[in-house]
């Protein structure tokens, strides 16, 4: 089998919707910050930051190039030939779990802490409709749709792969820090400390 692909790295529409909610969030955050640094303005804060950060924070697209090969002979002569060329486009996302928590600390500075979970890679998915079939020989057989998917499910697994070696997370961990720093720093909250935890066994690394 023989795969080839290339990626359209997408910072948009994700990050301007992301974006997008920034600004609207800003508008309604006066009233917050007028009060005493108390658990429902901390609750609220919480609840702000998972607003901006329930989209992927970055996001690729591959466009994979997947041929799918069967030969044999017998006595020197060919009785199976299957061959199959096709194209398809594999999105990949990757993002803060939110179900893994967040926490706002305040700080005595005045400023806040922040702790979100590391990204991690939260989707892969295959566009079965963008689907381009190249070329197709079935002689000796018809080639199964297992094998078809087969090769996508493959296909996927070699795609986020090659996402985690490019350094998708550190990319995903730069664009929530960002917004989430831009979120606070926006309405005055400084200084603002981002952290990310990551989870064990055990539970939620302090």
């Amino acid at each position: 089998m023989y795969h080839n692909y290339f990626k359209r790295c997408f910072l948009s529409p994700v990050l301007l919707i992301l974006l997008l909610i920034l600004l609207i969030s800003i508008s309604s955050w006066s009233c917050i910050l007028q009060t005493d640094t108390s658990r429902p303005k901390l609750a609220e804060i919480e609840s702000r930051i998972k607003t901006v950060l329930e989209l992927p924070t970055y996001e690729y697209v591959y466009r994979d190039i997947i041929y799918i090969a069967e030969q044999a002979d017998f006595l020197g002569f060919r009785h199976k030939d299957k061959q199959l060329l096709f194209a398809i486009d594999v999105k990949l996302q990757a993002g803060i779990d939110l179900s893994k928590g967040v926490r706002v600390t305040p700080e005595t500075q005045g400023g806040l802490a922040i702790s979100v979970p590391e990204p991690e890679i939260l989707l892969v998915d295959a566009d079965e409709n963008s689907i381009t079939q190249y070329f197709k020989r079935e002689f000796g057989g018809e080639i199964g749709r297992l094998e078809y998917y087969d090769e996508i499910s493959h296909s996927k697994n070699r795609i986020r792969r090659d996402a985690l070696e490019r350094g998708i997370l550190a990319r995903a961990r730069e664009n929530a820090a960002s917004v989430v720093g831009s979120l606070l720093q926006s309405q005055g909250i400084s200084p603002v400390t981002i952290e990310f935890h990551q989870e064990t066994q055990q539970g939620v690394l302090p």
